[in-house]
């Protein structure tokens, strides 16, 4: 296997069945998230995801695109949009989440940074999986 550290405290290595990215988070101590290719475990998610259909705009290359979520989790987030970014491309996006969901009386902002991890076409559209590399709440 290959291997070479990303910074942000993750390493990518390479092996002849697919790409691992090991992360290192610190919060209440040390947590290792490791997110798989595709092409390794098909199915890596760790955490519920709640299918919650929302609008939103990505930022990315100085653009904004319009964009619906599909599924959102704690580590992630599945988009659907008009145009395609490139697996490995950083984020930035704001989601309403709705009150309700939370159990809260209003909705909350979100705004989150994160990883393209793949993007495909669905039709004319594209479908784009990113893990939530960062987040925080907009009061």
């Amino acid at each position: 296997m290959l291997g070479h550290v990303l910074g942000d405290n993750r390493r990518r290595i390479f092996s002849g069945e697919g790409t691992l990215v090991i992360r290192t988070i610190k919060s209440t101590g040390i947590c290792f998230r490791i997110v798989l290719a595709a092409n390794i475990i098909p199915n890596t998610r760790c955490g519920v995801r709640f299918p919650l259909r929302l609008p939103l705009t990505v930022r990315y290359g100085g653009k904004e695109l319009l964009a619906e979520s599909q599924n959102i989790s704690s580590a992630g987030v599945l988009l659907r949009l008009n145009e395609p970014i490139p697996a490995g491309s950083t984020i930035q996006f704001t989601i309403s989440m709705p009150g309700r969901v939370l159990r809260l009386t209003k909705d909350i902002l979100v705004n989150c940074t994160g990883r393209v991890v793949r993007c495909c076409s669905v039709g004319d559209r594209h479908d784009l999986a990113a893990i939530i590399d960062d987040y925080h709440f907009v009061r």
